[in-house]
This record gives C-alpha cells, sequence and structure tokens, in this order.
C-alpha cells in the first residue's frame, strides 16, 4: 500500500509506503493547515494564533519554522 494524499477529492499514493512516513505526511499537512488558519483568523499575530490554538507560542513559533510559514505572510496590507 502506498501513500495515500488528499487532494481536493482527488486520493494519490505515494511512493513509500511505511506507516510512520504515511502518519508524518498526513499530521504535516494538517498540521499546516491549523497554522494557516491561525494565522488568517488572527491577521498573522502569531501570539494571538497560538493562544487560540491553546499552545505555547514558542512552540507555534517551532512549527512555523519547520513549515517555513511566516506570520508576516497574513498580514493585511493597509494602504497609506
Amino acid at each position: 500500500f502506498g501513500e495515500l494524499r488528499i487532494k481536493g477529492s482527488q486520493v494519490t499514493a505515494s511512493s513509500d509506503p511505511t506507516f510512520r512516513a504515511q502518519r508524518e505526511s498526513q499530521v504535516g499537512q494538517v498540521e499546516k493547515a491549523l497554522l494557516r488558519r491561525y494565522l488568517e483568523e488572527t491577521n498573522g499575530n502569531v501570539s494571538a494564533a497560538a493562544r487560540q490554538a491553546n499552545i505555547p507560542r514558542r512552540t507555534f513559533y517551532r512549527l512555523l519554522d519547520r513549515y517555513g510559514i511566516k506570520g508576516t505572510d497574513f498580514q493585511q496590507k493597509h494602504a497609506p
């Protein structure tokens, strides 16, 4: 069995069949989606996003770093 990746309504198989690889991939996808959602809801305010996620701010920053996500990418630009 290959890893199943869900994209929209499509399911595709990956070449790494191990349970651990499949689990890590799925957890990573969910973590990234959650980080983005919290940042969108707080307009890129990492402290507020961490509070909303109910995890320490330092942990939230570590997850952002792990996935290459920046809180500033979610801040709304204000016209001068």
